[in-house]
């Protein structure tokens, strides 16, 4: 599948479940690090 923008990619990963938002204020440096280990570790949704 060819996506035409950044924006079009994500939508396509919400449209299929697999994009979770992180609705809390978080800090980028420390915070998202660790998320994103985590996250890679279970292999899980983007």
């Amino acid at each position: 599948m060819q996506y035409s923008d950044l924006r079009d990619f994500i939508r396509g990963l919400e449209q299929r479940g697999e994009l979770k938002r992180i609705q809390v204020p978080i800090s980028p440096i420390l915070e998202m690090t660790e998320i994103c280990d985590r996250t890679l570790r279970k292999a899980g949704p983007a």
